[in-house]
């Protein structure tokens, strides 16, 4: 009878241990297999310092623009605007340094209080920002936008712009803002001499 008793008394430890391991080990599982995810920042142009966040451009444009803002996604085609409005650059702004000062620029298409639509270019100035309008929208087939904005970088293009039998060259020594009507045309305007210049990159 005592030996049974032992017996018993043994299995019941054994297996009150055996218990606990597993519980131990499913816990330490559960805690290893949890990694944060990081926060997801607006990240900056390489080598360009920023006057203000992402947030701050938005807030010069509202008080600095009245009658501007960035156009709802009612007002593109829906296919483009899903197909392109992806990762730091979208369908309505892209940034980079367009004028190699080393401040970040900004470009953006905004709707005026007519329902008017335009590029505009915000160039980084310390702590604040220069807006310059450098192209109207007009094609606006079935009512919406077939139109979005890229970044072009710095090379040499061909300008279709031209009455000539040859395009001519164009050599852009900074990124340039690419305004392109999805499979149709592009443009793009590029820094130079304290301005912005055209090239006709597609038609």
């Amino acid at each position: 009878m005592a030996r049974k008793t032992n017996l018993l008394l043994a299995c019941s430890l054994f297996l009150f241990a055996a218990c606990s391991e597993n519980t131990t080990a499913d816990e330490q599982t559960t805690t290893d297999s949890t990694v944060s995810e990081p926060l997801i920042t607006d990240s900056t142009t390489p080598n360009a310092a920023s006057p203000a966040s992402s947030t701050d451009i938005a807030q010069f444009i509202q008080t600095n623009m009245p009658g501007w803002s960035v156009p709802g996604k009612e007002d593109w085609e829906k296919y483009w605007y899903d197909r392109y409005n992806k990762d730091k650059n979208t369908v309505f702004r892209v940034q980079s340094d367009f004028d190699g000062n080393g401040q970040r620029d900004y470009a953006y298409i905004l709707r005026d209080s007519t329902s008017q639509y335009a590029v505009w270019a915000f160039m980084g100035k310390e702590e604040s920002y220069s807006p310059r309008r450098i192209y109207d929208i007009t094609r606006l087939p079935n009512r919406k936008l077939h139109v979005g904005l890229g970044v072009l970088k710095p090379g040499t293009y061909n300008d279709l712009n031209t009455a000539d039998t040859l395009p001519a060259k164009v050599k852009t020594d900074h990124p340039a803002i690419h305004v392109v009507f999805f499979e149709t045309a592009a443009k793009a305007y590029y820094w130079k001499d304290s301005t912005f210049h055209l090239i006709q990159t597609g038609d």
